[in-house]
């Protein structure tokens, strides 16, 4: 997602399951976290630094990610206990909180089938699943220029080549970036 969309979804005005699933995704797009680490998150993760610290159920390895403002609001909302969604239950409510929403941004899908790679276009809204959250911050913090290592050591990852498909850059970003040389 891009920072205005998750800008977006934050300020949504929204109720019930949507407003859980929204919520548990937003956490997630702020920390970096898979869905499985979110529905085991204990209030004890959280460091008198307002940095998170866990043990990933994946992969066991250990994740620092930041508290942002977003993520404690979220976190006080519901006493320090995110929702308990289910991954298949999120995946279905984030397809219609963002057909709600309107997130009908086209979107490539890269299916690999043996050596043959196939491109498909959909809409955001239904290619949307729990695990762009993890994309999203690590995109997200890239594009802010904070350092690989550190968002490696902030979303868990040993290395680059195991956080290399998370990386998403857009056009913007790029142009943003190639503009900073005046040549």
């Amino acid at each position: 997602m891009t920072e205005e969309e998750l800008t977006k979804l934050i300020k949504a005005d929204i109720t019930g399951h949507l407003d859980k699933a929204r919520d548990l995704f937003v956490f997630c797009a702020l920390t970096g976290m898979r869905h499985s680490d979110s529905q085991a998150f204990n209030s004890s993760w959280i460091t008198s630094e307002g940095i998170l610290e866990f043990k990933q159920v994946k992969t066991g390895g250990k994740a620092m990610p930041p508290l942002y403002e977003a993520s404690r609001k979220i976190l006080n909302k519901y006493d320090d206990n995110l929702p308990r969604i289910s991954n298949q239950k999120i995946n279905k409510y984030l397809k219609d909180l963002f057909i709600k929403l309107e997130f009908n941004r086209p979107v490539k899908k890269h299916i690999v089938r043996g050596k043959v790679v196939y491109t498909e276009v959909k809409p955001l809204s239904e290619v949307i699943s729990s695990h762009a959250a993890r994309r999203t911050f690590i995109s997200l913090c890239l594009q802010k220029g904070m350092p690989l290592v550190d968002v490696a050591k902030m979303s868990g990852h040993g290395d680059f080549k195991s956080m290399k498909p998370y990386i998403q850059v857009t056009r913007k970003h790029l142009r943003d970036v190639a503009d900073r040389w005046e040549i």
